[in-house]
């Protein structure tokens, strides 16, 4: 126990010492994606192009908390914005809290369009937590999405799935109104989602099984992961 706490006291002491919390992105996908960025409360972000097999680091500033996403087809403010409406597999960060701690996840909240996988770099793991601490989250394949949730191009070609939440606007599907942390329970859209990745957030309080936490300088985001 005294090597662990002393490897965590090691990793706080190199995150502390000015080590710029990053993102680093490999697409492995056989097309390439328009990959964005956005900190938490602003609406949007930034985008950069990563081709197939490509790779892309985001620096940013300490304390970042925010999402990571890609797509495969999007112009304009359509590539820096990701949430509802407009709907993106999720990679979500919050580095070193007010303990010193990361917390991550993948999320399906706001909906699904690219296979994805979330894993620290160099994380320091304590015998807390189980398989969530320092683990790899993995979204390798989206759900069989219900037409009505089908979000589609000008061509008619699927480009993602949108959330019950986004597509419907009712409270009982987004966690509003009378439907607070205590009475949201998950619905038969959100069952969909958390099937077809069980340790990703399928709505909005399923913490439990799908809340990561680490002490890692960055992070890696793995599209279309083997």
């Amino acid at each position: 126990m005294r090597s662990l706490l002393l490897v965590a006291v090691s990793a706080f002491a190199s995150i502390a010492a000015g080590a710029a919390p990053y993102v680093q992105v490999h697409n492995n996908c056989g097309y390439s994606l328009e990959v964005g960025q956005s900190k938490n409360g602003d609406e949007y972000g930034t985008s950069v192009h990563v081709p197939a097999g490509g790779d892309h680091t985001f620096t940013f500033a300490e304390h970042w908390a925010g999402r990571v996403w890609g797509r495969k087809k999007c112009t304009g403010k359509d590539c820096t914005f990701a949430g509802m409406w407009n709907p993106a597999t999720l990679a979500e960060i919050k580095f070193q809290d007010n303990q010193g701690k990361d917390y991550y996840d993948i999320s399906l909240v706001d909906g699904y369009n690219e296979p994805m996988s979330l894993a620290p770099i160099n994380g320091n793991a304590k015998e807390e937590n189980g398989n969530k601490h320092c683990g790899t989250v993995v979204c390798p394949k989206g759900p069989a999405c219900p037409p009505e949730l089908q979000l589609k191009d000008n061509t008619g070609a699927v480009i993602g799935c949108e959330s019950a939440c986004s597509k419907f606007r009712e409270p009982k599907y987004c966690c509003t109104g009378a439907f607070n942390q205590q009475t949201c329970k998950p619905t038969n859209y959100s069952k969909l989602f958390k099937a077809a990745c069980p340790t990703s957030y399928s709505y909005a309080y399923d913490d439990a099984t799908s809340t990561y936490m680490c002490v890692a300088p960055g992070y890696r985001v793995v599209f279309c992961p083997k």
